[in-house]
Protein backbone atom coordinates (compact mmCIF):
# COMPACT_ATOMS: atom_id res chain seq x y z
CA UNK A 1 0.00 0.00 0.00
CA UNK A 2 2.67 2.41 0.72
CA UNK A 3 4.84 2.00 -2.00
CA UNK A 4 1.37 2.88 -4.34
CA UNK A 5 -0.40 5.40 -2.15
CA UNK A 6 2.62 7.57 -1.42
CA UNK A 7 3.01 7.85 -5.30
CA UNK A 8 0.24 9.88 -5.48
CA UNK A 9 0.79 12.10 -2.49
CA UNK A 10 4.27 12.95 -1.86
CA UNK A 11 5.07 15.05 -4.67
CA UNK A 12 6.80 17.66 -2.20
CA UNK A 13 4.68 20.23 -3.55
CA UNK A 14 5.12 22.01 0.00
CA UNK A 15 7.87 23.52 -1.55
CA UNK A 16 5.79 24.97 -5.28
CA UNK A 17 3.74 27.97 -3.18
CA UNK A 18 6.26 28.62 -0.79
CA UNK A 19 9.26 29.85 -3.64
CA UNK A 20 6.72 32.21 -5.42
CA UNK A 21 5.74 33.74 -2.34
CA UNK A 22 7.48 37.05 -1.58
CA UNK A 23 7.13 38.89 1.59
CA UNK A 24 8.80 41.79 3.20
CA UNK A 25 11.17 41.96 6.20
CA UNK A 26 10.92 44.29 8.83
CA UNK A 27 14.04 42.95 10.51
CA UNK A 28 17.77 44.76 11.27
CA UNK A 29 18.66 41.94 8.36
CA UNK A 30 16.52 43.46 5.52
CA UNK A 31 18.01 47.05 6.12
CA UNK A 32 21.58 45.56 5.99
CA UNK A 33 20.52 43.85 2.45
CA UNK A 34 18.82 47.06 1.05
CA UNK A 35 21.76 48.78 2.22
CA UNK A 36 24.27 46.65 -0.01
CA UNK A 37 21.94 47.35 -3.54
CA UNK A 38 21.72 50.86 -2.63
CA UNK A 39 25.26 51.21 -1.95
CA UNK A 40 25.56 50.16 -5.18
CA UNK A 41 23.76 52.27 -6.84
CA UNK A 42 24.87 54.89 -4.73
CA UNK A 43 28.55 54.38 -6.04
CA UNK A 44 28.10 55.65 -9.92
CA UNK A 45 28.04 59.34 -10.76
CA UNK A 46 24.42 60.77 -10.43
CA UNK A 47 23.70 60.67 -14.11
CA UNK A 48 24.06 57.13 -14.05
CA UNK A 49 21.72 55.81 -11.46
CA UNK A 50 18.71 55.63 -13.48
CA UNK A 51 20.24 53.47 -15.60
CA UNK A 52 21.90 51.15 -13.05
CA UNK A 53 18.90 51.10 -11.46
CA UNK A 54 17.32 49.69 -14.05
CA UNK A 55 20.18 47.34 -14.48
CA UNK A 56 19.73 45.90 -10.81
CA UNK A 57 15.47 45.86 -11.40
CA UNK A 58 16.07 43.67 -14.51
CA UNK A 59 18.19 40.72 -12.87
CA UNK A 60 16.43 41.03 -9.54
CA UNK A 61 12.91 40.36 -12.36
CA UNK A 62 15.35 37.62 -13.82
CA UNK A 63 15.83 36.31 -10.11
CA UNK A 64 12.43 36.33 -8.97
CA UNK A 65 11.98 34.05 -12.42
CA UNK A 66 14.47 31.88 -11.59
CA UNK A 67 12.76 31.03 -8.25
CA UNK A 68 8.82 31.31 -9.08
CA UNK A 69 10.28 28.06 -11.62
CA UNK A 70 12.15 26.74 -9.09
CA UNK A 71 9.02 26.88 -6.76
CA UNK A 72 6.35 25.38 -9.29
CA UNK A 73 8.99 22.78 -10.06
CA UNK A 74 9.71 21.10 -6.51
CA UNK A 75 12.96 22.74 -6.12
CA UNK A 76 14.29 22.41 -9.70
CA UNK A 77 14.67 24.61 -12.60
CA UNK A 78 15.98 22.26 -15.20
CA UNK A 79 13.70 19.13 -14.18
CA UNK A 80 15.24 15.67 -14.10
CA UNK A 81 15.73 13.19 -16.97
CA UNK A 82 12.22 11.84 -16.73
CA UNK A 83 12.01 7.78 -15.66
CA UNK A 84 9.72 5.89 -17.61
CA UNK A 85 6.38 4.31 -16.62
CA UNK A 86 5.37 0.73 -16.80
CA UNK A 87 2.57 -1.49 -17.11
CA UNK A 88 3.63 -2.44 -13.78
CA UNK A 89 4.28 0.70 -12.31
CA UNK A 90 2.28 3.22 -14.41
CA UNK A 91 3.85 6.04 -13.18
CA UNK A 92 6.76 8.15 -14.11
CA UNK A 93 9.27 10.22 -11.87
CA UNK A 94 7.29 13.76 -12.64
CA UNK A 95 3.58 14.75 -11.73
CA UNK A 96 1.45 16.76 -14.47
CA UNK A 97 -0.35 19.31 -12.51
CA UNK A 98 -2.40 21.55 -14.78
CA UNK A 99 -0.09 21.04 -17.43
CA UNK A 100 2.90 21.49 -15.73
CA UNK A 101 5.42 18.54 -14.65
CA UNK A 102 6.36 18.58 -11.31
CA UNK A 103 9.18 16.09 -9.51
CA UNK A 104 8.20 14.05 -6.80
CA UNK A 105 10.88 13.63 -4.47
CA UNK A 106 10.22 9.92 -3.80
CA UNK A 107 8.67 7.72 -6.38
CA UNK A 108 8.65 4.12 -7.49
CA UNK A 109 10.46 3.61 -10.72
CA UNK A 110 8.77 1.28 -13.44
CA UNK A 111 11.03 -1.17 -12.58
CA UNK A 112 9.64 -1.09 -9.02
CA UNK A 113 13.24 0.62 -7.65
CA UNK A 114 12.65 3.09 -4.79
CA UNK A 115 14.13 6.46 -5.62
CA UNK A 116 14.51 9.97 -3.90
CA UNK A 117 15.03 12.82 -5.60
CA UNK A 118 14.60 15.15 -3.05
CA UNK A 119 16.94 18.31 -4.35
CA UNK A 120 19.89 19.79 -2.50
CA UNK A 121 20.57 23.28 -1.53
CA UNK A 122 23.72 23.36 -3.69
CA UNK A 123 21.93 21.94 -6.63
CA UNK A 124 18.75 24.62 -6.24
CA UNK A 125 21.54 27.19 -5.75
CA UNK A 126 23.54 26.00 -8.89
CA UNK A 127 20.51 25.68 -11.17
CA UNK A 128 19.44 29.26 -10.08
CA UNK A 129 23.04 30.47 -10.95
CA UNK A 130 22.67 29.06 -14.26
CA UNK A 131 19.31 30.68 -15.25
CA UNK A 132 20.96 34.32 -13.91
CA UNK A 133 23.81 33.60 -16.38
CA UNK A 134 22.33 32.52 -19.51
CA UNK A 135 19.37 35.00 -19.20
CA UNK A 136 20.97 38.04 -17.75
CA UNK A 137 21.85 39.17 -21.43
CA UNK A 138 18.44 40.19 -21.69
CA UNK A 139 19.13 42.96 -18.77
CA UNK A 140 21.82 44.23 -20.94
CA UNK A 141 20.08 44.47 -24.24
CA UNK A 142 17.65 46.82 -21.69
CA UNK A 143 20.41 49.36 -21.38
CA UNK A 144 20.90 49.58 -24.94
CA UNK A 145 17.28 50.77 -25.45
CA UNK A 146 18.47 53.75 -23.00
CA UNK A 147 19.11 56.97 -25.39
CA UNK A 148 22.41 58.24 -25.21
CA UNK A 149 24.17 55.52 -23.37
CA UNK A 150 26.70 53.16 -24.43
CA UNK A 151 26.61 49.98 -23.06
CA UNK A 152 29.78 47.26 -22.61
CA UNK A 153 30.08 44.15 -20.47
CA UNK A 154 31.62 40.69 -19.72
CA UNK A 155 30.06 37.08 -19.40
CA UNK A 156 28.32 36.66 -15.79
CA UNK A 157 29.29 34.99 -12.93
CA UNK A 158 26.75 34.63 -10.25
CA UNK A 159 26.65 32.96 -6.95
CA UNK A 160 23.19 32.75 -5.57
CA UNK A 161 22.84 31.92 -1.32
CA UNK A 162 19.60 30.35 -0.01
CA UNK A 163 18.96 31.69 3.44
CA UNK A 164 16.14 31.01 5.68
CA UNK A 165 14.43 33.65 5.14
CA UNK A 166 15.76 35.39 2.05
CA UNK A 167 17.60 34.49 -1.46
CA UNK A 168 20.81 36.42 -2.05
CA UNK A 169 22.03 37.25 -5.55
CA UNK A 170 25.86 38.19 -6.48
CA UNK A 171 25.84 38.87 -10.23
CA UNK A 172 29.79 39.20 -10.90
CA UNK A 173 28.68 41.19 -14.24
CA UNK A 174 31.28 44.22 -14.96
CA UNK A 175 29.18 46.79 -16.85
CA UNK A 176 30.64 49.65 -18.39
CA UNK A 177 28.55 52.44 -19.12
CA UNK A 178 29.55 55.79 -21.31
CA UNK A 179 27.27 58.94 -21.32
CA UNK A 180 27.88 62.34 -22.75
CA UNK A 181 31.77 61.49 -22.55
CA UNK A 182 32.17 60.32 -19.24
CA UNK A 183 32.19 56.42 -18.25
CA UNK A 184 31.77 54.67 -15.00
CA UNK A 185 32.46 50.68 -14.32
CA UNK A 186 30.72 48.87 -12.10
CA UNK A 187 31.83 45.24 -11.31
CA UNK A 188 28.98 43.48 -9.79
CA UNK A 189 25.44 43.79 -8.96
CA UNK A 190 24.23 42.32 -5.62
CA UNK A 191 20.47 42.17 -4.63
CA UNK A 192 18.10 40.05 -2.00
CA UNK A 193 15.19 39.03 -2.90
CA UNK A 194 12.85 38.02 0.49
CA UNK A 195 11.44 34.81 0.29
CA UNK A 196 11.77 32.12 2.73
CA UNK A 197 12.93 29.43 0.73
CA UNK A 198 15.65 27.99 2.60
CA UNK A 199 12.60 27.57 5.60
CA UNK A 200 10.29 26.21 3.52
CA UNK A 201 13.22 23.72 2.35
CA UNK A 202 13.77 22.23 5.21
CA UNK A 203 9.92 22.15 6.77
CA UNK A 204 9.29 20.21 3.58
CA UNK A 205 12.06 17.45 4.29
CA UNK A 206 10.97 17.12 8.02
CA UNK A 207 7.64 17.08 6.60
CA UNK A 208 8.41 14.09 3.99
CA UNK A 209 10.63 12.15 6.59
CA UNK A 210 7.77 12.38 9.12
CA UNK A 211 5.47 11.19 6.48
CA UNK A 212 7.72 8.24 6.11
CA UNK A 213 8.22 7.58 9.44
CA UNK A 214 4.70 7.65 9.99
CA UNK A 215 2.93 7.17 7.07
CA UNK A 216 0.42 9.88 7.97
CA UNK A 217 -0.68 10.40 4.71
CA UNK A 218 -1.52 6.31 3.95
CA UNK A 219 -3.48 5.81 7.23
CA UNK A 220 -5.66 9.45 6.07
CA UNK A 221 -6.15 7.80 2.57
CA UNK A 222 -6.89 4.54 4.40
CA UNK A 223 -9.32 5.83 7.03
CA UNK A 224 -11.38 7.56 4.01
CA UNK A 225 -11.66 4.36 1.62
CA UNK A 226 -13.53 3.01 4.55
CA UNK A 227 -15.74 5.87 4.98
CA UNK A 228 -16.83 5.33 1.22
CA UNK A 229 -19.19 2.61 0.41
CA UNK A 230 -18.47 3.29 -2.96
CA UNK A 231 -14.81 1.83 -2.41
CA UNK A 232 -15.04 -2.23 -1.87
CA UNK A 233 -13.04 -2.49 1.78
CA UNK A 234 -13.17 -5.29 4.32
CA UNK A 235 -16.42 -3.99 6.29
CA UNK A 236 -18.93 -6.11 7.41
CA UNK A 237 -22.18 -5.96 5.26
CA UNK A 238 -25.63 -7.72 6.36
CA UNK A 239 -27.27 -7.69 2.83
CA UNK A 240 -28.17 -10.86 1.14
CA UNK A 241 -27.82 -9.34 -2.49
CA UNK A 242 -24.10 -9.51 -3.57
CA UNK A 243 -22.09 -6.37 -3.78
CA UNK A 244 -20.72 -5.73 -7.51
CA UNK A 245 -17.90 -2.78 -8.49
CA UNK A 246 -16.27 -2.19 -11.59
CA UNK A 247 -12.62 -1.00 -11.87
CA UNK A 248 -13.16 1.69 -13.53
CA UNK A 249 -16.07 2.77 -10.83
CA UNK A 250 -13.36 2.20 -7.86
CA UNK A 251 -10.70 4.06 -9.44
CA UNK A 252 -12.91 6.92 -10.11
CA UNK A 253 -14.18 6.99 -6.67
CA UNK A 254 -11.07 6.88 -5.28
CA UNK A 255 -9.58 9.42 -7.09
CA UNK A 256 -12.30 11.75 -5.71
CA UNK A 257 -11.72 10.77 -2.05
CA UNK A 258 -7.89 11.24 -2.76
CA UNK A 259 -8.79 14.94 -3.80
CA UNK A 260 -11.61 15.44 -1.36
CA UNK A 261 -9.36 14.79 1.38
CA UNK A 262 -5.43 14.98 1.30
CA UNK A 263 -6.10 18.92 0.33
CA UNK A 264 -6.82 19.18 4.34
CA UNK A 265 -3.89 18.42 4.99
CA UNK A 266 -1.66 20.91 7.02
CA UNK A 267 1.57 21.36 8.75
CA UNK A 268 1.51 22.46 12.43
CA UNK A 269 2.68 26.19 12.81
CA UNK A 270 2.11 26.97 9.76
CA UNK A 271 -0.23 30.18 8.71
CA UNK A 272 -3.19 28.53 7.36
CA UNK A 273 -7.39 29.16 7.88
CA UNK A 274 -8.40 26.84 10.87
CA UNK A 275 -8.27 22.69 10.68
CA UNK A 276 -9.05 19.88 12.06
CA UNK A 277 -6.47 17.89 14.34
CA UNK A 278 -6.58 15.09 12.39
CA UNK A 279 -5.18 16.65 9.26
CA UNK A 280 -2.69 18.23 10.78
CA UNK A 281 0.81 16.92 10.55
CA UNK A 282 3.09 17.67 13.90
CA UNK A 283 6.50 18.60 12.04
CA UNK A 284 9.34 20.73 13.86
CA UNK A 285 7.64 24.10 14.58
CA UNK A 286 8.81 27.04 12.35
CA UNK A 287 8.16 30.65 12.59
CA UNK A 288 5.11 32.62 12.93
CA UNK A 289 6.19 34.04 9.84
CA UNK A 290 6.24 30.84 7.66
CA UNK A 291 3.36 31.33 5.01
CA UNK A 292 0.77 28.51 4.53
CA UNK A 293 2.09 25.05 3.36
CA UNK A 294 0.10 22.13 2.18
CA UNK A 295 -0.41 19.17 0.18
CA UNK A 296 -2.13 19.47 -2.85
Amino acid sequence: MRAQVTLFVIIAILIVSAAGTIYYLSSQTSKSLLAREQAIINSVPEKFRPAEENFISCLKGKGIEALTLLGSQAGYVTLPDEDPASDYMPFSNMADVLGMKVPYWWYVSGNNIQKNQVPSLASMQSQLEAYLDKNAAECESSLRLLEGFEVNTAQPKTVVKINDDYVNFDVKYPLTLTFENLTVSVQEQIFTVPMQLGKMYQIAKQAMDKENENYFVEERTIDAIFLYPEIPSTSLNFECSPKIWTKTAVKESLQNVLVNNLPFIKLKGTNYAKSEKYFEIDVEKPAKTLVQMCFL
